[in-house]
């Protein structure tokens, strides 16, 4: 019960401070603020790597994603140079971590597998997350994103309450013992009804990011089994580095990562969809 209590609140707080970032700053500020909070993740998952022997550096490893993302963040209004510079970023990226590595005096084994931890973690959190940057670019690129983190973690909350009361039929108890299939098909549900009013609550303000109702159906439906998947990969990844949250930073929820894995999914997909929407390559 205390620690429902403390996620409550922290979640409280999270949500007031997000929607208010939201609706009163710019595009460019937005981003900003974004890349800044990607490089926390970042720098968190560096930590947790560096802890259990995984990374040469975390600090070397933040330097490269803040250097990624200050490009990204200056090219963030360009969106079709920035998906052309794309490969040419990612082979400079894995080229220093396989300099680093070399450098390094440890043996040839961990130096191979601190360099493929390195570019995991960088993938995983910058190349993934980091669409959030050039997706507040776009025009209702802001209140695209807030419909996004509103869905998946409304579902959360969902899956949250249905499935610790009547949770029975475990999915993957080896990877994550907690989630149950009630606990998914509430998530789902709750995703569903959340879209339905948030965009109702758009509509009172003439604020349109959806073309139809069908459409919103649908994105709705793909963006929360995108979020239960990146929930799911994240408790992977904590099974396999044997720890229980990748962090302390924000009480009842665990680490920074933790808040976000169910995004790291859907963000970059409901980037893509709209770029291919504005190019006029979809339906």
């Amino acid at each position: 019960m205390e620690n429902f209590v403390r996620r409550t609140i922290s979640t409280l707080c999270l949500i007031t401070g997000f929607v208010l970032l939201i609706i009163f700053l710019s595009p460019l500020y937005l981003s900003l603020i974004f890349s800044l909070a990607v490089g926390l993740v970042v720098y968190e998952t560096g930590v947790l790597l560096e802890d259990k022997k995984k990374v040469i550096s975390k600090h070397m490893l933040l330097v490269i994603s803040f250097l990624w993302l200050i490009i990204n963040w200056l090219l963030a209004s360009e969106v079709v140079g920035m998906i052309l510079l794309f490969p040419v970023m990612v082979f400079w990226v894995l080229f220093a971590m396989m300099v680093i590595a070399m450098v390094y005096k440890v043996s040839l084994e961990k130096r191979l597998t601190h360099c493929i931890y390195s570019f995991f973690a960088f993938s995983y959190v910058i190349l993934l997350l980091g669409h959030i940057v050039p997706l507040s670019y776009f025009v209702g690129g802001n209140f695209l994103v807030l419909f996004v983190v509103f869905i998946i973690k409304f579902g959360d909350v969902g899956a949250y309450i249905f499935g610790s009361k009547f949770g029975k039929r475990k999915i993957m108890p080896t990877i994550s013992p907690k989630k149950s299939l009630e606990g998914c098909i509430a998530n789902l549900v709750f995703s569903v009804v959340g879209a339905f009013a948030l965009i109702g609550i758009y509509k009172l303000f003439s604020i349109v990011i959806f073309v139809s109702i069908w459409e919103m159906l649908v994105i709705s439906i793909v963006l929360n089994l995108l979020g239960q998947f990146g929930d799911m990969s994240e408790s992977l990844i904590k099974r396999g580095l044997d720890v229980k949250d990748s962090g302390k930073t924000l009480p009842g929820i665990g680490g920074l990562l933790d808040l976000v894995d169910s995004l790291v999914f859907a963000i970059p997909f409901i980037f893509y969809y709209k770029v291919l929407g504005s190019m006029g390559l979809l339906f």
